[in-house]
Order: structure tokens, then C-alpha cells, then sequence
């Protein structure tokens, strides 16, 4: 690699070779465009974690599209939201489309209208955004599974505890990425803001997972609900 590249463009080099060579190990294929996708969204997340991007939930008024509270604070799904954004994705304007355009398929609560400033900032409304656009991915967390983890991943977790946390009541309460880095066992770290500020960490290990979604590079442009067999 030259030695005269930025350290960014280094980091987002490097970040793409380890995206692209998770995938091929995984039995994935990964196009240019995928690979340049999650090496934008693993680069951004992890300058949440080089910040100290200190976690403070506090509503916000902000600009439409591509708003943003003060880049210093955040909470889980800020680090979300930025780094695709990086990739070119504004989950800012396309939860709200779509919370316009099918208002019944997210659960917003009596008397509740869409609301641009708060909802792409809230893990439920992002559960349903994923869910309803994203290729759905394992939730159970062994070492037979982790290989399916691929970097840029998102993954959703809840803090009911198990058996609990398979029922359809268990919330949505926290949100994270899928690195690109491994623990010393193998299994892949997650890049989240729990607080006090943003971390990258076994973050697999910490609470039940209630989703998980492979991202790539399509999501872009298509605006319509995945089929669901």
C-alpha cells in the first residue's frame, strides 16, 4: 500500500480488503461495491469509537434530510446512522418515508405521528425499517454461527432475559455493527455506543440477540419491502 495515502483512505483500504476476505471465508461472495459499501460503514463506526462519542439521548430538532445531533454525542443507533450514512444510505429519510408511506407497519403508539427528528434514533423503529428492507441472519451466537456474522452486519439486541427474550414481546433496546476485528476465540466484535461512549468490543456476549441483518450496497436504491418467504 503507498505510503503516502491519508490515513483515512488508508483505514478505509484496509477495511475493505478484511470486508471482502470475511465474506469469501464465510462462503459469501462480495462485489467491488459491496466491499466498498462495508468499508465505508466499518471506517465510519469506528471513528465513533476514536472520538469517545459520549452516549446522550436528548431530543433533538434537526435538519431533513441528513440531520445530526452534535458529532461528539450519540446514542446507539446515532452510530448506525452515521456510519451508513457514510455509505449512502440516510436511514433519516428512508424510516420516514416509509413510516409515511405504510404509517400501520410501525408501531408509533396512540396519537403518535412520524417524526423525523427522533424515529430513525429510536431501536424499534430501525427494527422495523430492517426488518422490512434487509436480508434477516441468524440470532443464535456459537462458534458454528459466527462465520454468518460478516462484517457491516447490524444486530439488534434486548435486555429481556431468556427463554423471555424469544417471545414476540421481548423489546428492541439496543443496536450495533459488526466489525471486521475478532476476539482472541474467534468471534466477531461489535462497534455500539452503550455508554459512556462508544465502544468496539465482544458485544455479542452481552445481551440476547433479537435481530440480525446482512447490509450491503444495494440498500441504496431499492425502496421496496423484501419478499418474505
Amino acid at each position: 500500500m503507498p505510503s503516502g495515502l491519508p490515513a483515512r483512505a488508508r483505514r478505509l483500504v484496509l477495511a475493505a480488503v478484511a470486508a471482502s476476505a470475511a465474506l469469501l471465508t464465510s462462503g459469501g461472495t462480495a462485489s467491488a461495491d459491496d466491499a466498498d459499501f462495508t468499508a465505508k460503514v466499518i471506517a465510519r463506526a469506528r471513528e465513533e469509537v476514536a472520538h469517545q462519542v459520549s452516549y446522550d439521548s436528548s431530543y433533538v430538532s434537526l435538519a431533513y434530510p441528513n440531520g445530526d445531533v452534535d458529532s461528539t454525542r450519540g446514542v446507539c443507533t446515532d452510530v448506525v446512522v452515521r456510519a451508513l450514512r457514510a455509505g449512502g444510505l440516510d436511514l433519516q429519510s428512508r424510516l420516514h418515508e416509509d413510516e409515511i408511506a405504510h404509517r400501520d407497519a410501525y408501531p408509533l403508539g396512540q396519537g403518535r405521528v412520524p417524526d423525523a427528528n427522533i424515529d430513525h434514533r429510536r431501536v424499534g423503529p430501525l427494527l422495523t425499517w430492517f426488518r422490512r428492507h434487509a436480508e434477516e441472519a441468524t440470532t443464535t451466537v456459537a462458534p458454528e454461527t459466527w462465520s454468518e456474522f460478516h462484517p457491516g452486519d447490524i444486530v439488534v439486541f434486548t435486555f429481556t432475559p431468556c427463554p423471555a427474550c424469544r417471545s414476540k414481546r421481548a423489546a428492541a433496546n439496543h443496536i450495533g455493527i459488526i466489525s471486521d476485528r475478532k476476539t482472541a476465540e474467534g468471534r466477531p466484535m461489535v462497534l455500539h455506543n452503550f455508554g459512556p461512549s462508544a465502544t468496539e468490543d465482544d458485544g455479542l456476549t452481552f445481551w440476547p440477540l433479537l435481530a440480525h441483518f446482512h447490509v450491503s450496497e444495494h440498500l441504496l436504491e431499492s425502496r421496496e419491502p423484501v419478499a418474505r418467504k
